[in-house]
């Protein structure tokens, strides 16, 4: 369920200690109003929008912080960077709210034991607290990694969520992210709802790589660790699905340089199956899929970026050994490329 592609409830807090999560009525209790905030698409950079000002540098680090002890003597003056301290003065927050309504058509899966996660691409701008009707749901840092929370228990069924969110210009995170770029702030990339099945695909690390990088038909080597995953409680409602054997699909396709409504296909590069064993509520176990000599890759470079997708499929039960037969659990697909880096 996308969240973002629309505009939220926003107010902009100049200075660190006036953000409306320290009000006698934070901004993040359910009832609270914000009638009266701006509006705002989300994603974008606030300070594109007219609040705040967009920064550029390179070396030295954006910010100052000035120092908290009366015996602070060096360096001097007292305005310096200091890990992991933080401008108290000037650092901006931008407060976000959003209201939403699950699908009804999700009330049955909740009852067969799917969860949902919330996903953030981009965990704001160098750091991000998370409330959901009024609930504490996590913290994170990092401005361009993606973070991921388990809402299953917070979200209401019959009712509108309210979504809040709390951006911090400047944090600890700051002193690892001194790179030559623009410094804007914002929630600026995606936010969206993911139902996950009660078997799933828990996480998975791919390696793509050349075996003789330079030659003309190169050829690649490729891997994928899978780690699956079990919910630790069953429900009344639960289906055979959840404790029947397992089959990964794995794919690797060279994807068309054609409009999506043309008539060619994609082309499978490689294709992997994998069993599993059912796995015990609670249960995690990590399958391996490898791809050994694949002939006439096209590498991976800043020049030519060419990117294979990843497509892997979660399965129930299955057919013979190297069949395709399952009921479809749930599918997740990436973009890899191929590349060999040596000093």
């Amino acid at each position: 369920l996308m969240l973002s592609g629309s505009s939220w409830a926003f107010h902009y807090s100049p200075r660190l200690h006036e953000r409306p999560s320290r009000w006698a009525r934070p901004f993040f209790a359910a009832e609270f109003d914000d009638a009266s905030w701006a509006r705002l698409p989300v994603p974008s950079n606030w300070e594109l929008l007219g609040y705040g000002t967009p920064l550029y540098v390179n070396i030295p680090y954006p910010f100052e912080y000035a120092c908290a002890w009366a015996a602070c003597t060096t360096p001097s003056p007292e305005t310096f960077t200091a890990p992991v301290h933080v401008p108290k003065e000037h650092n901006p927050v931008g407060s976000y709210r959003h209201t939403f309504e699950l699908p009804a058509a999700w009330a049955i899966l909740f009852e067969r034991g799917f969860e949902v996660d919330l996903h953030f691409a981009a965990s704001g701008c160098s750091a991000m607290s998370v409330w959901l009707n009024g609930h504490d749901v996590g913290y994170s840092e990092d401005s361009k990694s993606p973070a991921e929370f388990t809402v299953t228990h917070l979200l209401l069924h019959d009712a509108a969520n309210v979504l809040a969110v709390e951006v911090i210009r400047w944090s600890d995170g700051s002193y690892v992210e001194d790179q030559d770029m623009w410094r804007m702030s914002g929630i600026t990339r995606d936010v969206y709802l993911l139902l996950r099945p009660p078997v799933r695909i828990r996480d998975f690390f791919a390696r793509a790589s050349l075996e003789q990088p330079g030659l003309p038909d190169q050829h690649g080597t490729f891997s994928v660790s899978v780690e699956l995953s079990r919910r630790a409680v069953s429900t009344d409602a639960s289906t055979p699905l959840e404790a029947a054997p397992l089959e990964l699909v794995a794919r690797l396709l060279e994807l068309r340089d054609a409009p999506s409504d043309s008539r060619s296909f994609d082309v499978v590069v490689r294709r992997e199956v994998v069993k599993a064993a059912a796995l015990a509520p609670g249960e995690r176990v990590s399958v391996n899929v490898s791809m050994a000599d694949v002939a006439a890759v096209r590498p991976w470079s800043d020049e030519r970026p060419h990117l294979y997708a990843l497509a892997l499929a979660l399965r129930a039960g299955g057919a013979a050994d190297g069949e395709v037969g399952g009921a479809p659990l749930e599918a997740i697909a990436a973009m890899v490329g191929f590349r060999r880096v040596e000093v």
